[in-house]
């Protein structure tokens, strides 16, 4: 295998790594939302003492909603990937790595009444794992 192949096939793979981390998963979003529903009807302090300060606030009609960003990196020690090109016998014929883009998650609570009313999430890094 030369050297040019090689670093084809370690861009492509690289690449296709990454994309696959960016592909949104139903059942997660479906375990996060599940999972923020436990704050229906919880106190504005209560709601703040758990997700610390809120990046952003902005007042509703009867109310006002707190935004939360969270960015998590599943990309394993210090978000790297390491893809690894080698012979069937053993021989490493080079290494690739490429950093592991961070997913972000916004969540957004309103509150009524300073309690927890709605919420509403968006971003690749929503969601629960298992």
């Amino acid at each position: 295998m030369t050297r040019r192949t090689l670093m084809r096939l370690t861009a492509v793979a690289s690449l296709a790594g990454l994309g696959a981390c960016s592909i949104p998963n139903p059942e997660m979003e479906a375990r996060y939302d599940a999972s923020l529903a436990r704050w229906k009807g919880v106190p504005e302090g209560a709601l703040l003492a758990a997700w610390g300060t809120p990046v952003a606030q902005s007042s509703q009609p009867d109310g006002k909603a707190l935004t939360f960003v969270v960015s998590n990196n599943y990309g394993g020690e210090a978000g790297v990937h390491v893809l690894q090109v080698g012979r069937s016998d053993g021989v490493m014929t080079g290494a690739a790595r490429a950093p592991a883009p961070p997913l972000i998650c916004t969540t957004r609570f309103v509150l009524r009444e300073g309690v927890v009313s709605s919420w509403s999430f968006h971003g690749l890094g929503c969601g629960a794992p298992t």
